[in-house]
């Protein structure tokens, strides 16, 4: 009798335990369907941030040339001039006094012509990468002006003979288009008065 009920009791644990493993895996699948999303978003930051991944010489020249072409950034620099000034009989013009304003304005003069440089180089790049672009896309355009900004002067000037050329053609070609349209003008009221006659 003893051996007979303690089966049943086997059958039923094993029977809550197989229901306990199945919830536990229902309950672990949203997990696993919830960790899909969070690495979509980690990705979508990592290529949100990879804008803002820029080195510190790229974001501190862009930040300098973007402040020093302020007008506040003139003014300062003028009230700084008109204070050096003033101060000059207070210091009897001496040595110090001149070489204050002249080192100064050399050590800065100095690093932003590095800093100009710099994002003039950034700025250039772009705009011909933009160009190449639009060379690219547009079906009419020559691809083969795409690296034209490394060719040496000698196919340079060719180029510029070329457009040279077919720029005057286009010229002629309009004014020979005005004078006709000039010509029928003027000759469009003698056609009048003939037909009214």
């Amino acid at each position: 009798m003893t051996t007979s009920t303690a089966a049943p009791k086997t059958s039923k644990d094993d029977s809550a335990t197989s229901n306990n493993n199945s919830a536990t895996s229902n309950n672990n699948s949203p997990t696993s369907h919830n960790d899909s999303p969070a690495t979509g978003n980690d990705s979508a930051a990592t290529g949100n941030g990879s804008r803002a991944r820029r080195s510190f010489f790229t974001r501190f020249t862009a930040a300098v040339s973007r402040i020093a072409g302020r007008p506040e950034a003139f003014v300062f620099a003028a009230a700084i001039v008109v204070v050096w000034a003033v101060t000059g009989p207070i210091f009897a013009y001496s040595e110090t006094w001149q070489l204050l304003i002249n080192t100064g304005t050399t050590i800065i003069t100095f690093l932003m012509v590095f800093v100009i440089q710099a994002s003039q180089n950034r700025d250039t790049v772009a705009l011909h990468l933009k160009i190449d672009e639009l060379i690219r896309a547009t079906g009419a355009a020559h691809n083969a002006l795409l690296d034209i900004d490394n060719l040496d002067e000698e196919k340079l000037e060719k180029l510029r003979k070329r457009y040279e050329a077919l720029a005057s053609t286009a010229l002629e070609e309009a004014d020979i288009i005005a004078e006709a349209e000039s010509e029928a003008e003027d000759e469009a009221p003698h056609a009048r008065r003939a037909a009214a006659g």
